[in-house]
């Protein structure tokens, strides 16, 4: 049997987080990235949405599939949590879902600015989900090593 110690490891925490509609509690839940699940709620809960993080642990199944993929097993897990997410949150932290559709942004490899997301939809084709999902895996969206890019300061 093995017997790991984790180190108080960011990349293995999973939060419990309470999400709120219209300030009442609707949900709990757990999640490796806050930001991003906010954004999954949306579609499905309507109204002003956001979270507190209710509880914080180190979730040993991350670590296992770490380990085992990198003694070369190859594994059928979808993930292993190596998406560099942000995981600096504290119990008690609320994240609010502000409108991302209305935010500008750009296509570096064009040198496009568009308006909106709702615009950059309109005018690539792309949908604005699409482009979220990738955009909420970034750390800091103002860095240009992705093509498309937030303009505004998060």
């Amino acid at each position: 049997m093995y017997n790991m110690d984790i180190n108080k490891n960011m990349k293995y925490k999973t939060y419990i987080y309470g999400l709120y509609q219209d300030n009442k509690l609707i949900y709990v839940g757990k999640t490796c990235n806050p930001k991003e699940r906010l954004v999954n709620h949306k579609p499905i809960y309507k109204g002003n949405l956001h979270m507190v993080i209710l509880d914080i642990y180190n979730d040993l199944e991350l670590l296992w599939v770490e380990k085992f993929m990198n003694e070369g097993h190859e594994l059928k897990n979808k993930e292993n949590n190596e998406s560099g997410v942000d995981s600096s949150w504290e119990i008690g932290d609320k994240i609010v879902n502000k409108d991302l559709k209305i935010i500008p942004i750009r296509d570096t490899e064009l040198d496009i600015l568009y308006p909106s997301l709702s615009e950059f939809e309109k005018s690539t084709g792309i949908h604005y989900q699409k482009i979220l999902y990738q955009l909420t895996k970034a750390k800091n969206t103002k860095e240009c090593y992705r093509r498309y890019v937030l303009e505004e300061n998060n």
